[in-house]
């Protein structure tokens, strides 16, 4: 409302002007056209609330805050399910490298090695694939684990390292060039 007087804008449940105290005629409860436009023009925050009623600023702040507790716990449990799901195929994968590579079926690990395998992993027993590899004197795997990246320098107990355990020329040479590029 806006008072007849001054010109000063305020609400209906007022009986006197704040500003000029000039006398306004009461009118009934309820919101009417000019206390509507009088709260949108006016830039006040609470202006824009005076008239929700706290139950109802109560239940939205509810409402929302549920909404964002539900989406995440539905986020999280769907992001934990899929990382188990890849963990357990990387293991599968894993576990089949180990053994492609102790059958010695080279076509096979350099599958493993593309789908994502890990060329670092070790067998039951603490040896590296690599060395796996080397000790079956198997050329082809241990080509494809040094393109793949496997640590050429890795040692087992006792400082040995797959340099040692070569048993041909043609894998000492693979070892050898891998390392000087590393």
């Amino acid at each position: 409302m806006e008072c007849p007087e001054c010109g000063h804008t305020f609400y209906h449940n007022e009986s006197e002007c704040p500003a000029c105290s000039t006398p306004i005629a009461s009118k009934s409860p309820g919101l009417y056209e000019d206390d509507l436009l009088s709260m949108y023009k006016n830039e006040d925050a609470e202006a824009k609330w005076y008239h929700i009623d706290s139950a109802s600023k109560l239940f939205a702040i509810v409402l929302i805050v549920f909404v964002i507790i539900f989406l995440g716990v539905r986020y999280s449990t769907r992001s934990e399910r899929q990382y188990k799901h890849l963990i357990a195929k990387d293991a599968a994968r894993t576990a089949a490298l180990i053994q492609a590579v102790s059958a010695g079926n080279t076509t096979n690990v350099e599958d493993l090695i593309a789908a994502g395998a890990d060329v670092n992993a070790t067998a039951k027993d603490g040896a590296p694939l690599l060395m796996l590899a080397v000790i079956r004197n198997n050329v082809g795997c241990v080509k494809a684990l040094v393109v793949a990246g496997a640590d050429v320098n890795a040692t087992v107990k006792g400082g040995v390292t797959n340099l040692m355990l070569a048993r041909s020329t043609d894998v000492s040479d693979i070892l050898r060039q891998a390392g000087e590029m590393r």
